[in-house]
């Protein structure tokens, strides 16, 4: 979101402040599009202690940080989530006006039954608390669906403005090759993500069953994935971390893409599919509501496998209903789905917030 967004408003002069982990260096491409890039240490240490320690020392990380960052007179503040606590440390201490882009609560203290044993242990806990109050300390909130605003009031009582996001349709395009007889599904190697589901909803077709290709850049869910999939005499290949440019492939070749995860925020991948002209199949929860029109440019279902599994089906075995949701999700990426509308959605608030 930040690259795109950042990419559209070259007119203003962006600066980058990042924690140096390992994500932080997967920004390095990104460089060139801020006038200055700030790598700042994390408290703490490895392992448990260093993780309480780390949790311990954040509001006074925040207020160094925040000192720095209200030094450089920036006219105002684009803050992303933490990795650590959700709402990040340096909202309450910082004196320029800043928007907190909150792209769903801290769901490991408030999704249950998934999360019940991490709700329980006393990091969480401390996570919770600090999110919490540093949410209330932002000027102003913007989130990426109608879905996710309507939880932030709820968990918080905390009004978010809705800034809808987008997907590159210049480099996510249709392609004139033979698709597959396979089910994609796209997220982190994560319990939460649905891949599971998914994989329950394919073993219950008929013979040739689909293959499923599972794409995951992150998690530790694939070697249970495998053996689910095998338990159930189901091929299952899983590809870990691979270039943007092999995902689109991917998404031009398949059969349909399943999109299961539960209690989406908002979902890019169907976009993705969508702007490839791949069919879509999705849970009826969650941000999936707002992205897919149902029967129009995919289909969505209740969250059973065996209407899951059946409108897998239909798309697979009716080429002109997999044309035709493709060929409407194409026009919508064009149309409803645009980076450049997130971007003016952002720069608005920002401006606004000065």
């Amino acid at each position: 979101m930040l690259a795109e967004v950042v990419k559209r408003l070259p007119r203003h002069e962006w600066n980058l402040y990042t924690p140096a982990t390992s994500e932080a260096e997967d920004l390095i491409g990104l460089d060139a599009l801020f006038a200055s890039r700030t790598v700042r240490p994390l408290p703490g240490g490895r392992g448990l202690i260093g993780q309480y320690r780390r949790m311990l020392t954040l509001p006074l990380s925040g207020r160094r940080l925040a000192r720095a960052i209200d030094a450089g007179r920036p006219d105002a503040v684009l803050v992303l989530p933490s990795l650590l606590v959700q709402a990040p440390e340096i909202l309450p201490y910082l004196r320029t006006r800043s928007v907190y882009y909150a792209p769903e609560p801290l769901r490991a203290a408030y999704d249950a039954p998934l999360t019940r044993r991490a709700r329980a242990s006393p990091y969480t806990r401390s996570r919770q608390r600090q999110d919490r109050r540093n949410i209330h300390a932002a000027a102003k909130v913007m989130t990426h669906s109608h879905y996710t605003a309507a939880r932030l009031l709820d968990i918080y009582g905390v009004e978010a403005r809705v800034v809808h996001l987008g997907v590159d349709v210049d480099r996510l395009r249709p392609a004139d090759v033979l698709r597959r007889r396979e089910v994609l599904s796209v997220g982190a190697l994560d319990p939460v993500k649905g891949h599971e589901f998914v994989i329950d909803a394919v073993a219950t077709l008929s013979d040739p069953r689909p293959s499923v290709t599972v794409i995951g850049d992150r998690g530790e869910d694939g070697p249970r994935l495998q053996a689910h999939a095998r338990a159930l005499g189901l091929r299952l290949e899983i590809l870990r971390a691979i270039p943007f440019e092999a995902v689109v492939e991917r998404y031009q070749r398949t059969g349909v893409v399943a999109c299961a995860a539960y209690g989406e925020p908002f979902g890019l991948s169907p976009l993705e599919a969508m702007a490839t002209s791949t069919p879509v199949v999705a849970v009826d929860e969650g941000g999936y509501r707002e992205t897919i029109r149902d029967d129009v440019d995919g289909l969505r279902t209740s969250r059973e496998v065996p209407m899951f599994a059946a409108a897998l089906a239909r798309v697979i075995d009716d080429s002109q209903l997999a044309k035709r949701l493709g060929a409407a999700g194409r026009a919508a990426a064009e149309t409803r789905w645009s980076w450049r509308r997130t971007a003016e959605g952002v720069e608005r608030l920002l401006i606004d917030s000065v």
